[in-house]
């Protein structure tokens, strides 16, 4: 008899520990963007010219509270770059100065600051500025999904608290950064932003008309004699 409820409580014990590997293998919704079935779509990507990328992270429904900002400036997007409407995944290499994409393909995307421009199995755009931008305010990617004018004022307009157009930042408005500045960040009711810049630019980093942060790279001045 003894035997017989060893062997039954044994079986029980196994039943109950495989029901818990079962249920602890299992994917769970992550709002990073890392795990589950939503990964092609996590990372939405917006070019309202070709000047600016803007690469979202679609973490609550509609609204993004994270997004990446890749400015071109005088280089441009070139022509059939073939970037796709979203990413699996984006993030920024130490440093900041290269942002590494991933589309749903298994393409490898990189941003890179004064870096060279290639297409192959990896692809590698050479840009002038980088920056990362999260938000509790957060941007809702379903407004003016046919914009086309400035990546800034596109991010103005989907900021779910809306401060409108985005005024031009001048030199002397920098909280930090300002010229001769490669890079500066910005932490202000708490929004983040950090941004680094190529040569030609400088990083300016301030507070914008609806009490956002804003980290741009801006084209420096060319003096005449």
């Amino acid at each position: 008899m003894n035997n017989i409820f060893g062997i039954l409580l044994f079986t029980v014990l196994v039943s109950s520990t495989a029901a818990d590997c079962s249920e602890g293998t299992r994917p769970h919704a992550n709002p990073s963007g890392n795990v589950g079935a939503s990964l092609a779509t996590s990372w939405k990507v917006r070019t309202p010219n070709t000047s600016h990328v803007l690469v979202f992270l679609q973490d609550q429904g509609t609204i993004a509270h994270k997004l990446f900002f890749v400015e071109f400036g005088t280089v441009g997007l070139p022509a059939n770059s073939g970037l796709p409407a979203s990413f699996v995944s984006a993030s920024l290499a130490p440093g900041g100065t290269q942002l590494d994409c991933t589309d749903d393909k298994g393409t490898n995307w990189s941003f890179i600051i004064d870096g060279a421009t290639s297409k192959g199995t990896k692809v590698t755009f050479g840009v002038k500025g980088l920056t990362e931008m999260n938000d509790p305010k957060g941007w809702d990617l379903t407004r003016a999904a046919s914009f086309a004018g400035s990546g800034w004022d596109l991010v103005g307009l989907l900021q779910v608290m809306n401060p409108g157009t985005e005024p031009a930042p001048a030199a002397q408005n920098c909280n930090s950064g300002g010229p001769g500045a490669t890079s500066c960040s910005q932490t202000i009711n708490g929004g983040t932003c950090s941004t680094s810049c190529g040569s030609g630019y400088y990083a300016c980093c301030y507070m914008n008309t609806a009490g956002s942060p804003r980290c741009p790279c801006v084209a420096n001045e060319v003096k005449t004699k």
